[in-house]
């Protein structure tokens, strides 16, 4: 709430009126243009979009390797590997439900 009010005042009115709606010379960009400027944020910009894109290729290279395994491969190591990833993905995980599953599996 403070971040929001006081990145539209000025320095001096930040200061000496940090919790009030504006300040004496009202609101003011001149904060973002300055910060825009300082930071050198198109070239942030190009590196954080370098990190994503290669991330989310690596993620969906990975993931697409790791689901051929899971279906073509008949492993009684997959079914569990792959019910612990959906009961994750799902918000909790049951461990009695897994270790019944576990003992089923191994018999």
């Amino acid at each position: 709430y403070m971040i929001v009010l006081n990145a539209f005042k000025h320095k001096r009115d930040i200061i000496k009126m940090p919790l009030s709606w504006g300040g004496k010379k009202g609101f003011t960009t001149d904060n973002f243009v300055d910060a825009f400027q300082q930071m050198n944020f198109m070239n942030i910009l190009k590196n954080s979009l370098i990190i994503t894109c290669v991330s989310v290729f690596l993620i969906i290279l990975f993931s697409s390797m790791a689901a051929y395994i899971f279906v073509r491969k008949a492993w009684k190591i997959n079914q569990i590997i792959f019910m612990v990833i959906s009961e994750n993905n799902q918000g909790s995980v049951s461990v009695y439900f897994l270790i019944w599953q576990l003992c089923n599996l191994l018999r």
